[in-house]
């Protein structure tokens, strides 16, 4: 299995696709169960760069890190006014959703600048043998 990869994908609602379809091939052995977690949690996070982040048809970054029985996802977006919501407890019928669902999936999840906007980042345990 390849441990690390970088993409790009363009600002718009649909990228959380070629992100899903990237995953399969760069991760083809991963248990469906951490395949399902980490498909979700990404198409969240490129969703709420595209819709809060800036990121409407400008490139977002997305860097996959396997390590220690864990991966480690960074989705960077051009945004640079993002300040740390406090832990979410719930979203509602219009949205609202991700970074709830980040915080009760994820071990691990956090958010920080970046050198070309803001990184919302998150680990997921996929075990050692993987």
């Amino acid at each position: 299995m390849t441990a690390d990869f970088d993409m790009t994908v363009p600002g718009h609602l649909e990228s959380g696709g070629l992100a899903r379809r990237a995953i399969d091939a760069k991760y083809p052995m991963l248990p469906t169960s951490v395949k399902d977690d980490l498909w979700l949690l990404v198409t969240e996070l490129v969703t709420n760069a595209v819709r809060h982040g800036g990121a409407v048809n400008q490139p977002i970054q997305l860097e996959f890190r396997r390590r220690n029985g864990s991966i480690r996802v960074h989705v960077v977006d051009p945004g640079t006014d993002f300040e740390a919501p406090p832990r979410p407890t719930s979203g509602d019928s219009s949205g609202g959703w991700g970074l709830f669902l980040v915080d009760r999936i994820a071990d691990r999840w956090g958010v920080q600048q970046a050198p070309s906007g803001t990184c919302v980042w998150f680990e997921l345990p996929i075990g050692a043998a993987t």
